[in-house]
């Protein structure tokens, strides 16, 4: 029994070894190319190729950061820091990292208002629903509110109340709408995990024709 738990012990070791030497490569391979065409880009005039392109290498690089980022905080017994968050400020992130810089997305934050919090992290978080609430909503709209000490993101949509348990589960994708769409996958997963490090809840509720996913930082 002792060399049986030791063999699995040592396999789990040169799994979990071998997974992060695969995504540490494969970002670094990645890395290259889109570096390099950013700087090629650089030789060409302006053009909606251009741009396109410039889009495209803008997306791979975030997700490159995601993904590093999601290794990181999966790691046994990590630690995240905390600090002051401006909610505008992380708004504004999620925006950037959706390319909706010029979307105008409801809210009633104040210029003042933060919640203790690893920056990067929530703004996965803001991301992912603020994403899910665009593709998924019947109206493609989406309100931010803030009561002080939790977060809710607001959308017309279909009740989830169903089959939400299961978007916990990695690449679950359930029917979101009547118009038979798709997602989740690995956002719902993610954003329960990085709030799950920060000794957050998301919680969700569904009232009168609207979706109601929260971010729970503090019983009121």
């Amino acid at each position: 029994l002792n060399n049986e738990f030791y063999l699995m012990a040592s396999k789990l070791k040169s799994y979990e070894e071998n997974r992060r030497a695969f995504l540490s490569n494969i970002t670094h391979e990645l890395k290259t190319p889109v570096t390099k065409g950013k700087l090629c880009l650089e030789f060409l005039d302006k053009s909606i190729h251009k741009k396109i392109l410039n889009t495209v290498f803008l997306r791979l690089e975030y997700l490159m950061n995601e993904m590093l980022y999601m290794d990181h905080v999966c790691m046994p017994n990590v630690n995240i820091i905390k600090q002051d968050c401006n909610l505008n400020k992380l708004l504004l992130e999620a925006k950037r990292l959706l390319f909706l810089e010029h979307l105008e997305i409801e809210h009633n934050f104040k210029p003042e208002d933060s919640i203790k919090a690893d920056f990067e992290g929530l703004s996965i978080i803001f991301k992912n629903l603020i994403d899910n609430a665009l593709k998924h909503g019947s109206d493609r709209q989406v309100r931010l509110h803030f009561d002080g000490f939790n977060i809710s993101f607001i959308n017309k949509s279909e009740s989830l109340k169903e089959n939400l348990q299961k978007h916990d589960e990695p690449f679950f994708q359930g029917n979101l709408t009547s118009t038979n769409k798709k997602g989740f996958g690995l956002g719902f997963y993610i954003i329960n995990h990085i709030a799950r490090l920060h000794h957050f809840t998301i919680d969700y509720d569904y009232q009168d024709g609207y979706s109601y996913f929260k971010i729970i930082t503090s019983k009121i």
